[in-house]
């Protein structure tokens, strides 16, 4: 059975890509997902193999048009920036990416803050999902998350001076020991920062 059975895709039809990043630095305790973290090692054939599977589904699909981009993990702001690089490079090459096409990237709040400096614009990506989940330090720490409430603020100032005008936070909500109070003060001190987009 050929891999584009079923698949019906008009020309002037255009589709969405979601790129599965699955390294992270370390693994959040609540994390269900397909990701892992000690494998680093990995990323050279993570990366080879992922541009190879990007040609074969753009030439079995036909080149067609795209008009979202999505990294999700993961963690995909913890892999090189040149691997990023590399990959929007395939996809480019494999379809037809809109002008005007909306391209997003996960991103842990650390990865912003440290030695990293992703050069956003360079890379055409121009939407930013930042993992928070909490605003309060001790549910980040029940989390295993890596960062702190003020590290999670200054990530999204740090987005900002990188030119990245619209931005998703990612909180959570019905957490174990979360208090009202707790819930309350995060979305409060959350929407001060006034993100174009909240995912709860």
């Amino acid at each position: 059975m050929p891999l584009n059975a079923g698949l019906k895709i008009t020309q002037d039809q255009a589709i969405s890509l979601y790129i599965h990043v699955p390294f992270c630095q370390t693994k959040c305790s609540y994390c269900d997902f397909n990701t892992y973290s000690g494998i680093e090692n990995l990323m050279p054939s993570f990366l080879d193999a992922l541009v190879q599977e990007i040609h074969l589904w753009g030439n079995t699909l036909s080149n067609p048009k795209v008009d979202t981009i999505f990294f999700g993990g993961g963690t995909p702001s913890y892999i090189p920036t040149n691997h990023i690089e590399h990959i929007l490079k395939a996809i480019g090459e494999a379809f037809q990416v809109s002008s005007s096409a909306e391209t997003t990237i996960e991103a842990n709040p650390g990865d912003l803050i440290q030695e990293r400096d992703p050069d956003f614009s360079r890379l055409k990506i121009n939407r930013l999902s930042l993992g928070v989940q909490s605003l309060s330090d001790s549910l980040l720490y029940i989390l295993d998350r890596r960062h702190s409430s003020k590290e999670a603020v200054q990530a999204y100032y740090a987005a900002r001076q990188l030119g990245i005008t619209n931005i998703n936070i990612d909180l959570m909500y019905g957490l174990p020991w979360q208090t009202l109070d707790q819930w309350h003060d995060t979305l409060n001190e959350t929407l001060v920062l006034s993100p174009e987009h909240l995912s709860l």
